[in-house]
């Protein structure tokens, strides 16, 4: 069901990483010493962002516990610049050879840098298309942190002249391609979860077979998927980060997006012959849920099945769509054509109403 509409979110999905696309429309534009830039608020941080293209792709943040650790046990390796004070309280997230030696020898850079981890910034980063400085929001007016990332700036701008071809940073296109399957991974998911869940009529007879099915199948996808961005990523100094946050994407999106695959499949191949089922209408009812975003009203028939299949036995109770519901009338029957799937997971085809059995017709 809808299957046109769920690629496109996961072509969406793919290419909003691909291309590093920012919604920066309510970002206050600011210069200064001849630097135009942007400065993105958020709830609880700040950000300044300069445009820099640059095959270079980086990121520094103060050194925590969990990077020491993950050093400790061999899944990160980081490059070390030979200043102590710099390479303790710094943690430099880059697979670049020359990034790094350039970063390395200039100490009016290592300097600047130490100096704002004293003022307790989060991260700076260039992530291809912008330089960016990310602090507390209530340092928000604080002149230091605009004065010493324009000087950071300024010290890498030239650093994209040191580039060597597309791929000279080895972590560039292994961060780009992952990036882009897991996340269209997860926009494919979220799209299959809000059809599935909160769908205005019933699709499947039992969901509950394929949801299982679909659970099975996306746990050894899942685990399959994490041990790969592991392999890939095991030893660099940006791999744990990218690691973890596969690992927390895939697990909560795999199994939607995993589940709606097959009911995709199910549904859109079931080329097999179908089954007409006529249920008496005894009663209608409405039932609304509440929630921080409003309200959600289901519509729903009570039934009583008045043929009997043996391979299809219908809910009793069974949600509708509003113009169905409108429509039925207590004492009037609810035709149910059902398709078995490709996948034998019997789907809801069409539903119509009916003043008069189609069984008393035919005596």
């Amino acid at each position: 069901m809808f299957l046109l509409p769920k690629l496109g979110f996961l072509i969406l999905g793919f290419l909003a990483r691909l291309l590093n696309i920012r919604l920066l429309f309510f970002a206050k534009k600011m210069s200064l010493d001849g630097i135009d830039f942007k400065l993105v608020q958020s709830k609880h941080d700040a950000s300044i962002w300069i445009p820099f293209k640059s095959r270079f792709v980086f990121k520094l943040n103060p050194e925590k516990a969990w990077d020491r650790f993950l050093k400790y046990i061999g899944l990160s390796v980081e490059f070390q610049t030979g200043d102590k004070e710099f390479d303790d309280r710094i943690y430099m997230a880059s697979d670049s050879l020359s990034l790094n030696k350039h970063i390395a020898s200039d100490e009016e850079l290592k300097k600047i840098i130490v100096k704002l981890s004293k003022l307790g910034f989060k991260q700076i980063v260039i992530d291809g298309n912008y330089f960016k400085i990310k602090f507390s929001k209530e340092h928000v007016f604080d002149n230091t942190y605009l004065t010493n990332g324009i000087q950071i700036y300024k010290a890498l701008a030239g650093i994209e002249k040191k580039w060597r071809g597309n791929f000279s940073d080895p972590f560039a296109w292994k961060y780009l391609l992952t990036e882009c399957v897991v996340w269209s991974i997860a926009a494919y998911g979220f799209t299959c979860f809000l059809e599935l869940a909160s769908g205005d009529e019933s699709i499947y007879l039992d969901i509950y077979p394929l949801i299982e099915v679909g659970l099975v199948y996306s746990s050894a996808a899942c685990l399959a998927l994490i041990f790969l961005v592991f392999y890939i990523f095991r030893g660099s100094s940006r791999g744990h980060r990218i690691i973890t946050e596969s690992a927390l994407v895939l697990i909560l999106g795999f199994p939607a997006a995993a589940t709606g695959f097959l009911s995709d499949l199910n549904i859109n191949l079931d080329q097999n012959r179908t089954t007409m089922i006529e249920l008496l209408i005894e009663d209608k009812t409405t039932r609304v849920t509440r929630s921080r975003r409003g309200t959600n009203t289901y519509y729903l028939l009570h039934l009583q099945q008045k043929n009997n299949y043996r391979f299809y036995q219908i809910p009793t109770t069974l949600r509708v769509s509003s113009e169905l519901y409108h429509l039925a009338v207590q004492g009037q029957f609810l035709r149910v054509e059902i398709s078995p799937g490709r996948l034998k997971f019997p789907w809801y085809k069409r539903m119509d109403v009916q003043a008069i059995s189609s069984l008393s017709k035919s005596k």
